[in-house]
């Protein structure tokens, strides 16, 4: 299959890993790099921008990525779109290139109103296919009028996420890694105080946060991404797990790059979870924070037993069809299927 990829390429992210799983899958892939409308980190001129701009990309930013869309479309001809969160570019001029399969991806809750936008809504029906991770998301989109709502579970990329060294002892108790949010800021703060340097936090927004108590200002690291997540995975004993209460999610991406790349898995309790790790023998799940306090205790005296859940964990995921080539072949039997009608 000849695919137009329309996704943000920067290093580490989600999109670049969806992109190289259907490349790793032998399909023909050409790429429309849309980073510099739906990806902008740093302090850049675009960024600015786009703040002044209530959050939208700049008109120009968004003609410049549709027209290198349509001027692949011209010269490749593909057989399939595949969108990644597509929201930004103007869906009319999408939905009239002349290719027999337009897909829609997102990894994020499209019920949730930043992870849309008004264009997009209007024309979300005429997509052949909307995949989603969030299994809720599902009789939404068939209510919006989606015929095809496709749900595919993360993943992880293979590239990224591995086991970077095999270690008898770290540096760190516990740890997470990932975005500061107001709903993770109790756990963080309490594992802090319990934990002072023996817990490992790394990625954007905590240092504006007041952890560790008056005693103790913890360390937050920069955040990590492609290879150096699973460098920082294995420096830390027991890997939280957290999930994002905005996108209403019972697994995320790191559902699966946290084991992937060889870390022990401690998250929260939910029916997703349940279904990717055993809890008890390949991951460990809390309901409470009183009960995620105390699996890591008993973390702590029983390093035997940690490090058999830890390697049983990581050999149910990479065993398991869990890359994103994996999933990409999930959606192309389903698309196949889908014409095939």
């Amino acid at each position: 299959m000849k695919v137009l990829f329309i996704g943000s390429d920067v290093y580490g992210s989600n999109s670049r890993s969806m992109r190289d799983g259907i490349i790793r899958s032998g399909d023909e892939v050409v790429t429309v790099d849309s980073a510099k409308i739906s990806n902008l980190t740093g302090w850049s001129f675009a960024r600015i921008n786009r703040k002044l701009l209530g959050g939208r990309p700049s008109r120009s930013a968004v003609e410049r990525v549709m027209s290198d869309v349509e001027s692949a479309v011209e010269s490749f001809r593909p057989d399939c779109v595949f969108a990644f969160k597509a929201i930004n570019l103007p869906q009319a001029r999408l939905h009239s290139l002349s290719v027999p399969l337009k897909v829609h991806y997102s990894a994020d809750d499209v019920s949730n109103a930043q992870n849309v936008s008004t264009d997009y809504l209007e024309h979300e029906s005429l997509w052949d296919a909307v995949i989603t991770t969030k299994s809720h998301n599902v009789p939404e989109l068939l209510a919006r009028g989606v015929l095809n709502p496709l749900l595919v579970w993360s993943a992880y990329d293979p590239e990224l996420h591995f086991r970077y060294r095999d270690v008898e002892h770290f540096d760190f108790l516990s740890g997470f890694i990932g975005n500061y949010r107001p709903d993770r800021e109790k756990t963080i703060d309490s594992l802090c105080t319990l934990y002072g340097e023996l817990f490992y936090l790394a990625g954007p927004g905590w240092r504006r946060a007041r952890l560790g108590g008056l005693n103790f200002s913890p360390k937050v690291h920069p955040g990590v991404y492609g290879a150096m997540y699973s460098r920082a995975i294995s420096r830390v004993s027991a890997n939280l797990v957290l999930l994002n209460s905005d996108n209403r999610d019972q697994h995320t991406c790191r559902s699966f790059e946290v084991p992937a790349a060889g870390g022990l898995f401690v998250g929260p309790r939910t029916e997703e979870h349940e279904k990717i790790l055993e809890d008890g023998s390949e991951a460990f799940l809390y309901s409470t924070e009183d009960e995620l306090f105390e699996i890591l205790e008993r973390l702590r005296v029983d390093v035997e037993w940690a490090r058999r859940v830890r390697i049983d964990g990581y050999r149910r995921v990479v065993e398991g069809r869990n890359t994103y080539a994996d999933r990409w072949s999930e959606i192309r039997d389903s698309l196949i299927g889908q014409r095939s009608k």
